[in-house]
Parts: structure tokens; C-alpha cells; sequence
């Protein structure tokens, strides 16, 4: 099966290794047959992509699935990096209450905030140069339950037949979910990755410090008094142990509502830049 060289093949050897995590030689063949699906069916850059590549700092290629994973990593921290940024948008995932506490959104809705993201980079901006991404979520999902995120980077193969794909499955969970730290492989892996063969997957979690979080919602109290690095260990470890031949990586959000010291400096800023404005 692995000198076929087809994309099929190599989604089937895949799904076998997902079946079957104990036959430790497996991996190796599913990474040959990758290596020969992908000189088969390789397809070069069009006259049109060639510039777009030269003149774009941050275009990327995509070939093999670990040039997704690091993609998509590399999407969540600079998610990361904007919840922060000067008009604070992490404010948008927090619920203000009457009171004027803060608890977090929904798992459902940090997943659309997310998914925002992802389409603003990935797909409209064009980040990835040579190939198509569609985004939307796992087929399959119960109703209510809009957390888990596909994206599928796609590319038409050169004798049109039809597309060389790689697809990933992103699970979403808030700090709060019971099963924090355990469904990185009892759902990611087992439930959509293995299945599916999928080659990549992100296990990405909300992280909203206890401390800024009204003290009457019980998600506060099923959260775990842990810090964010001890979770990303941890779930660092447990991707690590995951049979070869799929990019599982985990990626914890830092969440937090910005300090009152960090809003006095952030107005500063605005100020700063205002008065540059009406000084021209």
C-alpha cells in the first residue's frame, strides 16, 4: 500500500495506524508512503503564485502536515499575541455582568472568536500561498455543540484528477470543562483525529485566570487552581506519548482581562496617538 502513491493510500495506511497505535513499525510505512504520495503527486508553484511568494514576508507553503500544524500554531499564538494588543479584544470574550464582574463566554463563542481569527488569517489574507483553506466544523457534531473546528488546506492535483488535501481538527475547551485533561486523546485523537485520518490536530484551550472571574459562576469552582504553564506541560506530555504519524500540539490561550495598570497605559497610548493625529 505505501508505494501506491496516492492520497487514498496513504488516508487508509493512516486510519490503520490510528487503529492500531501497538504496531510500533507502522508509523515508518505511513511516513514513506507520505514521502512517495508526495513526489507522485507533487505539484509545482503557477507563474501567478511565484511572485506572491517573493513579495510576501509572511506567505507560506504548505507540503506535509507538520507545515499545517506549524502554521496553525503559529495562528494561535499571534491570536494570542492580538487578544492583547491595544483595543484589548480579549474584552470580547468575557461577559460583563450587571454587577460589573466578568465571567467568560461560552465555549461555543471563544470557538467563533477563534474561527474569526483563523478566516482574517488565514484565508483572507492569504497566508498560505499555495492552496486553498476552508474552515468550518466537524461534521457530525451534536446539536449545540459547535466547538470543534475543520480546516481543510486543499490543492488539485496536476492531472486535475482531484485535490491533494491535508486536514485539521481543532477541539476548543474553556478552563472549566471536566474534561480539561483528558480529551486531548479520549476526543481529539480517538473521537475525530484517528478516525478520520486527519494527520493534524490542536488541542486548544481557553485559559481565564480565576482571580478576574465573578465568584458566582460555578464554572469558576470546576476550574482547576493550576498555573498556565503547569497545563500546557501537561498537555504537552500527553501529546508527545500519541502514537506517530499524526501532528497532535496543544495551545493554552492566555485569556486574561487586562489589569488596571495595563488599561491606564493603553489610554496613554490612545492619547499619544491622537494628538499625533491632530498635530498633522
Amino acid at each position: 500500500m505505501e508505494n501506491l502513491g496516492t492520497p487514498a493510500a496513504v488516508e487508509e495506511l493512516r486510519s490503520i495506524v490510528g487503529l492500531l497505535p501497538g504496531l510500533t513499525w507502522l508509523p515508518y510505512q505511513l511516513a514513506a508512503a507520505e514521502q512517495i504520495m508526495r513526489m507522485k503527486t507533487w505539484v509545482p508553484l503557477t507563474p501567478r503564485e511565484i511572485p506572491r511568494l517573493t513579495q510576501s514576508r509572511d506567505g507560506k507553503l504548505i507540503e506535509t502536515s507538520e507545515d499545517l500544524c506549524e502554521i496553525l500554531v503559529g495562528a494561535f499564538r499571534k491570536y494570542e499575541s492580538d487578544l492583547h494588543g491595544e483595543l484589548t479584544p480579549v474584552r470580547q470574550i468575557w461577559d460583563r455582568q450587571g454587577d460589573g464582574s466578568f465571567r467568560p463566554v461560552d465555549e461555543n463563542a471563544f470557538s467563533d472568536h477563534v474561527v474569526g481569527h483563523l478566516r482574517r488569517l488565514l484565508v483572507d489574507s492569504g497566508v498560505i500561498l499555495n492552496r486553498e483553506v476552508e474552515i468550518g466544523r466537524v461534521p457530525g457534531a451534536p446539536v449545540g455543540d459547535r466547538t470543534d473546528i475543520k480546516i481543510d488546506a486543499l490543492r488539485r492535483l496536476k492531472d486535475r484528477s482531484g485535490f491533494d488535501s491535508i486536514t485539521a481538527i481543532i477541539e476548543v475547551k474553556g478552563c472549566w470543562n471536566p474534561q480539561l485533561l483528558s480529551a486531548l486523546k479520549d476526543q481529539l485523537y480517538d473521537k475525530y483525529v484517528a478516525p478520520l485520518g486527519a494527520p493534524v490536530g490542536i488541542y486548544l484551550v481557553g485559559w481565564f485566570p480565576k482571580s478576574q472571574w465573578d465568584t458566582n459562576d460555578s464554572r469558576r469552582k470546576a476550574t482547576r487552581d493550576l498555573a498556565i504553564s503547569e497545563v500546557q506541560s501537561q498537555l504537552d506530555a500527553q501529546a508527545a506519548g500519541l502514537p506517530q504519524g499524526f501532528a497532535v500540539r496543544a495551545v493554552v490561550i492566555d485569556c486574561r482581562l487586562p489589569s488596571l495598570r495595563d488599561a491606564a497605559r493603553i489610554r496613554r497610548s490612545r492619547r499619544r496617538g491622537h494628538g499625533r493625529r491632530v498635530g498633522r
